[in-house]
């Protein structure tokens, strides 16, 4: 007999998001031959550069951020023994992800029957890791993301895999309305950032060193979202909120950032260029967009005024 397996249909906060461009890169590896030249071969390897060890790179370290870079900056006290069982439970974190080809799919289910703020930390880390991966991309991969994060409900067919309402939502943000590389946030998951913040209780009973600390989570959340030029809400990963918690803490990172930065904007620039040369109006709108938020967040963060 087989074992009947049940589904638990909650509510998730999900991440849909793609790696453009890679179409675009695989062009010389439409079809092997057995004879190639000298030249063929040396473009399959940048195509395999460019394409599939960015993909490696990316799953890898979100693994990575998740296990160790967390929890390497997080805690910045002592905590007392007595304190030290529960402060634990409150640091646990939960965020399953699933892949297919060049699309990312993260998520956290909201459901917790003792301590909410695992599924907090699981949100918390989802958009540090997308924010910080997406300016990584640009300024050294010299990739672009497009993105939608939502909230709403779903069940897990499988061992992560998410389906329904959520899905569909943060693909949706995705696909049809972030047209520019950017992360665009629903209106849903804002919704239940501000009942955290509010000090909205999750379940019966809640305790209230959880309340306190999904408030202060979700509060820090909120600093690093902001109204786009479209009035859409965006992780702003180039705020100075969201510099000076994450981009600043990773030594790799903030000890480089300027740096960092014009060389994500000399990127953007030049795929500017390169889809206006080539007549193509809709690449070179989405670009246009993507400079003007580097233009806007180097007047925020004191860097070169005359950038552009």
């Amino acid at each position: 007999m087989f074992k009947k397996k049940t589904s638990l249909y909650c509510n998730y906060l999900v991440a849909f998001v793609d790696i453009l461009g890679q179409k675009e890169s695989f062009i010389p590896t439409k079809v092997i031959t057995r004879v190639q030249t000298r030249e063929d071969m040396e473009a399959n390897r940048e195509a395999h550069r460019n394409t599939i060890l960015y993909i490696r790179n990316f799953r890898k370290n979100f693994n990575l951020y998740c296990k160790h870079v967390r929890s390497k900056f997080s805690v910045t006290r002592k905590v007392p023994l007595k304190k030290l069982p529960a402060f634990l439970k409150i640091r646990k974190t939960i965020i399953k992800q699933s892949y297919f080809s060049d699309s990312f799919i993260a998520y956290v289910p909201l459901y917790q029957s003792s301590y909410h703020s695992t599924s907090m930390n699981g949100i918390c880390d989802i958009l540090a890791f997308f924010g910080f991966w997406h300016f990584v991309s640009m300024s050294i991969f010299h990739k672009v993301l497009r993105g939608g994060i939502d909230l709403g409900s779903g069940v897990e067919l499988d061992k992560n895999e998410i389906y329904g309402h959520a899905l569909f939502q943060a693909y949706e943000l995705e696909s049809k309305r972030a047209d520019y590389p950017r992360i665009l946030i629903g209106e849903e998951a804002i919704r239940y950032l501000f009942s955290l913040k509010a000090r909205t209780q999750q379940f019966d009973g809640q305790k209230k060193e959880d309340i306190d600390y999904c408030q202060r989570m979700a509060e820090k959340c909120l600093r690093w979202i902001a109204n786009d030029q479209d009035g859409l809400n965006i992780l702003d990963y180039l705020s100075p909120a969201f510099k000076e918690d994450i981009l600043m803490k990773i030594p790799e990172i903030g000890d480089r950032f300027q740096s960092l930065f014009i060389s994500a904007y000399n990127f953007c620039k030049t795929e500017l260029d390169k889809f206006n040369g080539r007549g193509n109006q809709k690449l070179s709108s989405r670009y246009q967009k993507l400079i003007a938020y580097f233009l806007s967040s180097a007047k925020r963060n004191g860097i070169a005024p005359n950038i552009q």
